[in-house]
């Protein structure tokens, strides 16, 4: 609707309600009820309608208008007889036609049956929408312009979640129009939903083949490959729609995060630099650059980041949360816990009150750094977090507490790395060297180097058991092997 076409219905709702008994055309109760019905004001739609179809009970569209109106107050059985009285009269006049019938006619008839396979759906009547379908594409032919009733009962569908109904008429409406490029993408997008992710590849691959020179249909293949993990296949498929068009940003961005996923930082921080030379100052562009950085010791530059897109974001909790990272991997604990305690209460407290936990260790403030461990654990009951305050408790002497949360982690997350040698060190210190004893032996055969690795770099933790037990355990297990 223009801006001519708006301004005309305004003046004609402010005369209508200013005398709604004054008789008016019946495309003007149309007009008045479809004004009501985008401003959400059904009430108001219900009784221009009914004053409608009072004056012009023969004006079929006011019909159809009612319906929605009814529709929209969830009024089921109204709605479904004032659109099947509109779809009956406008069947009479097919048959009753001796001239070429309209455009108009024929859309809204269309539209007719669109609206009754919509209020099928929602009335859990899918075999009533089939016939509606069957009858829009019956009908669709004399439409005066391009539709596919395919596609808008896929719509349908998809509105009510029936994903499988949805890629069956996606199918049907690509095979109808094999170059309908919406159809196709949205066929692709079901069968990812219906976790069919090769068929839906296959989708992808297809409309490159049709579409060799299209940078978007290229760029949507290489994003499909990326969440597969099919590395090569979707750098190929990036490198060509770069090729196509080098500075489609889209593309470099999902390369990028290809590159981020691989651990290829450099290229990672190549291809961001392109995203933001071609949309600059992109805050999740300059996220995920302060990240890469970071990955690669560079912390200074990731840290020079940070304060160049405060500049143009402050505040931004996520780029406050990359700040704090950034500046505990630093080791600057006093200004890390400075940006992490405000956000501690907020929709980041799972990340940031970890990191809190770890600050207020490493600051030798013990009970804080249990106190912010279990609000932690809280926030996001992961089995890492949970080791970390197991870890806290074992350091502070609390074995019991310690064990608890060891054979907690090991409830749910049995795969957890090293928990087997947590839960032999809580034994030790327990003087239960028989449970420590077999609990040493399973962490020492799943990971020999590692479990002397973490021993060596946690003399917090060694000391707390006897080292002379540690030594029989790692001969004893050898003995074994």
């Amino acid at each position: 609707m223009n801006h001519n076409e708006q301004r005309n219905t305004l003046l004609l709702v402010k005369q209508y309600e200013s005398s709604p008994n004054e008789y008016m055309e019946a495309d003007e109760y149309d007009l008045i009820c479809d004004h009501y019905l985008r401003m959400a004001q059904f009430t108001k739609a219900v009784a221009a309608i009914q004053k409608g179809i009072e004056l012009h009970p023969t004006y079929t569209p006011l019909y159809y208008q009612q319906a929605r109106c009814y529709m929209e107050q969830e009024k089921w059985e109204l709605s479904k007889q004032s659109i099947q009285y509109a779809i009956a009269q406008y069947k009479k006049r097919i048959v009753s036609a001796k001239k070429k019938l309209s455009a108009v006619f024929w859309d809204n008839m269309y539209e007719s049956l669109l609206l009754k396979a919509e209020i099928s759906l929602r009335c859990h009547e899918p075999e009533e929408a089939k016939k509606m379908l069957q009858a829009a594409v019956h009908y669709a032919p004399y439409i005066p312009y391009p539709t596919s009733p395919y596609l808008d009962f896929a719509h349908l569908y998809l509105q009510e979640d029936m994903l499988s109904e949805a890629n069956a008429c996606l199918q049907k409406a690509c095979k109808a129009n094999p170059n309908d490029q919406v159809a196709w993408a949205m066929l692709c997008q079901t069968y990812f939903q219906l976790g069919q992710s090769m068929q839906g590849i296959k989708v992808l691959e297809e409309m490159t083949k049709m579409n060799p020179y299209s940078n978007e249909a290229w760029c949507r293949l290489g994003i499909a490959y990326r969440e597969m993990g099919m590395v090569v296949e979707a750098e190929n498929a990036f490198e060509y729609s770069i090729s196509i068009d080098e500075k489609h940003t889209e593309t470099w961005y999902n390369y990028a995060l290809l590159h981020l996923e691989n651990t290829n930082y450099q290229r990672a921080i190549d291809c961001l630099k392109v995203c933001n030379e071609l949309t600059p100052n992109q805050l999740v562009i300059l996220l995920n650059w302060i990240i890469c950085e970071r990955q690669l010791g560079l912390y200074q530059e990731a840290l020079q980041r940070c304060h160049e897109t405060e500049k143009s974001f402050p505040n931004e909790k996520l780029l406050l949360v990359e700040k704090g990272i950034t500046l505990f991997m630093m080791q600057a604990w006093e200004d890390a816990l400075r940006v992490f305690l405000p956000l501690a209460d907020g929709e980041f407290a799972a990340q940031v009150v970890s990191y809190v936990s770890k600050i207020y260790y490493q600051l030798d403030n013990i009970p804080l750094a249990i106190a912010y461990a279990q609000k932690s654990v809280k926030a996001d009951s992961n089995s890492s977090r949970w080791a970390w305050l197991g870890t806290l408790y074992l350091t502070t002497g609390d074995y019991d507490m310690a064990l608890q949360t060891f054979l907690h982690v090991a409830q749910i997350n049995p795969n957890h790395p090293l928990i087997d040698l947590h839960i032999s060190l809580a034994y030790q210190a327990l003087n239960n060297l028989e449970q420590a004893q077999n609990h040493f032996s399973m962490a020492y055969q799943k990971d020999k180097e590692a479990v002397i690795r973490f021993l060596e770099s946690n003399p917090d933790i060694s000391h707390v058991i006897r080292t002379d037990s540690i030594a029989d355990n790692h001969s004893n297990t050898d003995n074994t092997l």
